[in-house]
């Protein structure tokens, strides 16, 4: 299923998810991506815009998943810090990775003052944690 969101509007991609899905702003983001660059690349988008705004962004990162790993439980993918070696001998290390958690959420209030629509996670199992306070 498929629909069509109003434009402009952007689409962040994970460095290693080739969904294919386009936006009339699109970033293919590097593996070293950060949370201050996620809200520059917004930023960037909303000041191309003709009218200064953006209807929607949608981040396509990896979410926690079903089966997280270890110390990235409630948290977006972004990026690698270090990528896994050793995979298959008794010196495997595993990947560490540039998140978008709770500690680092702030950044996007820079993007205060933009008119910018709603914010679409396309992610794995984000919210699969939390419960309503409500």
């Amino acid at each position: 299923m498929s629909f069509r969101l109003v434009q402009p509007s952007l689409m962040l991609n994970s460095y290693n998810l080739s969904s294919g899905m386009r936006m009339e702003y699109t970033w293919d983001c590097p593996k070293n991506t950060k949370v201050h660059d996620v809200v520059n690349w917004i930023r960037a988008a909303y000041y191309m815009t003709k009218a200064r705004h953006l209807h929607n962004v949608v981040m396509n990162f990896h979410g926690p998943g079903e089966q997280p790993i270890a110390g990235y439980q409630d948290c977006i993918l972004l990026g690698e810090k270090s990528p896994e070696t050793g995979f298959g001998t008794s010196r495997f290390v595993p990947a560490t990775y540039l998140t978008l958690d709770l500690s680092n959420v702030d950044e996007f209030s820079r993007l205060k003052g933009c008119n910018i629509g709603t914010i679409w996670f396309h992610s794995c199992a984000l919210a699969r944690t939390y419960k309503s306070r409500y």
